[in-house]
């Protein structure tokens, strides 16, 4: 397993390393590794994780930049694979509106129970 795991860390080394990236084709990877979770890393990006999974990832997002895909080609591609849990910020859809705004309602929940509870006469009234 080990061996394996050299093997891939090694490979993924010796792309990037092997076809330098350009400014541009740079800072392109930089944004999507940062725009990607880790599958195998709690909370964290593509770009922090030190997992060998994110190594592979990395890998490919660097093979893909070089090759000219642009930036949603390549989400796409590793979206279609991974599923959407492997984007860092879901995107904004029907069966994400939860995500994004569920925080609030709870939150305009707990404020208007305390609102009505403070301004409640006491018993001892």
């Amino acid at each position: 397993m080990r061996i394996v795991l050299l093997l891939i860390l090694t490979l993924c080394s010796s792309v990037l390393s092997a076809s330098p990236l350009n400014s541009n084709q740079r800072h392109l990877y930089e944004a999507i590794a940062s725009e990607l979770r880790c599958p195998a890393s709690v909370n964290l990006t593509v770009q922090e994780s030190q997992a060998p999974i994110a190594f592979e990832l990395k890998a490919r997002i660097a093979e893909r930049v070089l090759e000219g895909a642009d930036k949603a080609t390549i989400i796409a591609e590793l979206e279609s694979r991974y599923g959407p849990q492997i984007r860092y910020r879901p995107a904004l859809e029907a069966n994400t509106w939860l995500l994004w705004f569920g925080p609030v309602g709870l939150f305009c929940l707990l404020a208007a129970g305390l609102l009505i509870h403070a301004r409640r006469p006491s018993k001892s009234e």
